[in-house]
């Protein structure tokens, strides 16, 4: 069987190294990349050290050599408004420079026998006489030479990868406010002196960035750098942004078509794209490509082998872009809870987006910051007695939050009983219909939940998305 890869980036390498294992180097693997270098592009990467060690212990030589260098870390940090940053524990990350581990899987493809070709695309004559292509190129996110043009929509998200020398003890995020519109820093050390440091929002607020710029017709690689580092220059604690030519893009939210021939496949960014706020990007690419080596070794023909990957990998991929655009939409309306939430509120707010995280969890892993998230929780919601108010829902003689002077109705919510996708859905409902009203004071919201997710449920109150929660056995059902 003769084999293209197109593009060498994880997802690519990982397939031509699983491809050629599985197939006791029957399988001619040739990979084509059209940059002229595998280490031009790119700075650290987040990668989940489970997926890692599994492909260790699966007999992977580049999985062992790279599981010994990663960069470890167990916390968030967030700097809030003006008051410093907190930390969260309990948080493990574990990243690594993209160079190594392209240089890591290189190696042993190339051990291998695998062709690997760079500074051109592949040619049609070798796709049209491949019996499988794999299409690893990437999203290719696009880039965007002017925030202000009228192509670009103020909703859309855009993002500028960029380094600093400046060590991060962990996975830190950093607000800064430019006239009403929010930026995001997402920063972590990915090898000892290199950090990673992504800026995104929404193209409203890169428009208001570029407004304090010294030239605004500038291009965005002459201005980007230079106003970011202004903006968070208490974050970068006097070190420079690296760089020289910052390039703005708009994230890729959707893969690309599907070969209608069934002879071609799409893995990693270029099938479906993972928003890099969760991290989880690189793992699956590194999966798909391990993952199509098994079915491409177990099925005689190719297209068999393509029906089959496609089949398993959708329950994996579906959840992990769920939990990632979960994860885009609290930062896409992190204004929304801005200037309501305390610095140690928000990191509570930004841990639990995913529908991940209990109230019984952050009080074992820091009794710290649990007093103070529900001493703040408690101040925002004052408290009477039920019978003062006979349309509460909540048990006699229990204490619950007064409703707001000329405030909107009270809202019950009943979800029924909860697993880890409805928890995901809840979570986007609550911020999308509750979670103003709360943290503002204007409508009271009880959650009533199967007694099995009180636990969960406490844990969205500390996070400000209802005002109480109560226990109801029910069935599962609609909200």
């Amino acid at each position: 069987m003769k084999c293209i890869v197109l593009g060498a980036g994880p997802a690519g390498l990982a397939a031509a190294v699983a491809i050629r294992r599985r197939s006791a180097r029957s399988a001619a693997v040739t990979v084509v990349e059209r940059r002229k270098s595998l280490h031009d592009e790119g700075f650290g990467i987040l990668l989940n050290p489970f997926v890692v060690a599994g492909h260790s212990a699966g007999g992977f030589a580049w999985a062992s050599r790279v599981f010994r260098r990663f960069v470890r870390w167990n916390g968030i940090s967030v700097f809030g408004r003006g008051q410093g940053s907190v930390t969260l524990s309990g948080h493990p990350g574990w990243a690594i420079a993209r160079s190594v581990l392209i240089s890591e899987l290189r190696a042993e493809a190339e051990s291998l026998g695998c062709e690997i070709t760079c500074g051109r695309p592949a040619a049609p004559a070798d796709l049209d006489d491949a019996d499988l292509v794999i299409d690893a190129r990437g999203a290719r996110h696009d880039r965007v030479p002017d925030v202000s043009s009228a192509l670009v929509r103020d909703s859309d998200d855009l993002f500028v990868w960029l380094s600093t020398r400046r060590a991060f003890d962990c996975l830190t995020f950093a607000f800064a406010e430019v006239d009403g519109h929010l930026l995001t820093a997402h920063a972590y050390t990915y090898r000892l002196g290199h950090s990673a440091f992504i800026v995104e929002g929404a193209a409203a607020a890169w428009r208001a960035a570029r407004r304090l710029a010294p030239d605004e017709t500038a291009p965005a690689d002459a201005w980007v750098r230079t106003v970011c580092e202004r903006l968070f220059a208490d974050v970068l604690a006097g070190h420079a942004l690296d760089d020289a030519s910052p390039t703005v893009q708009r994230f890729r939210k959707t893969g690309y078509p599907e070969d209608p021939t069934r002879k071609s496949v799409q893995v990693g960014d270029r099938a479906h794209p993972v928003h890099f706020s969760v991290g989880l990007g690189t793992s699956l690419a590194i999966e798909d490509g391990i993952v199509l080596g098994d079915h491409v070794a177990k099925c005689r023909d190719p297209r068999e082998a393509i029906v089959s990957f496609d089949e398993v990998r959708q329950v994996r991929t579906r959840r992990a872009q769920r939990l990632a655009s979960r994860s885009a939409e609290w930062l896409s309306t992190v204004t929304n809870r801005w200037n309501e939430l305390s610095t140690p509120e928000l990191a509570w707010s930004l841990a639990t987006r995913t529908g991940q995280g209990t109230a019984s969890r952050l009080k074992a892993q820091d009794g710290a910051w649990y007093e103070l998230i529900s001493a703040a929780a408690a101040r925002r919601t004052p408290t009477v007695r039920r019978d003062a108010h006979p349309w509460s829902p909540l048990p006699a003689n229990s204490s619950v939050p007064a409703p707001p002077p000329g405030g909107g109705l009270p809202l019950s919510i009943r979800p029924g009983k909860l697993d880890a996708s409805s928890r995901v859905e809840l979570v986007a409902v609550l911020e999308a219909v509750t979670e103003r009203d709360v943290l503002c004071g204007t409508r009271y919201v009880d959650l009533r939940v199967h007694s099995d997710d009180l636990d969960w449920a406490e844990g969205q109150r500390l996070a400000g998305r209802v005002g109480a929660i109560a226990a109801a056995d029910l069935e599962r059902g609609p909200w």
